[in-house]
């Protein structure tokens, strides 16, 4: 396995089943993100919303790409 898959010498990898949609992706993600934030609010006792974090960088965004397109949105 070494010679195959660690030194350089990638092989094919083998997939099985089929390939996900986008919804399908964001449904998944969406899930694990609603896990992770409970997780961390019973082992760590922290609140976490990621909800919160993508509203900040939608924030900034909407400002960067306003700039990067020559108008103010």
């Amino acid at each position: 396995m070494r010679h195959e898959r660690l030194a350089h010498r990638e092989i094919a990898g083998v997939a099985t089943g089929t390939n996900a949609t986008d919804e399908e992706v964001e449904s998944f993600y969406q899930d694990m993100s609603k896990l992770i934030s409970l997780l961390l609010s019973l082992v760590m006792a922290q609140a976490y919303d990621p909800e919160d974090t993508a509203q900040v960088y939608r924030f900034h965004a909407k400002f960067f790409w306003a700039a990067v397109r020559g108008g103010a949105d």
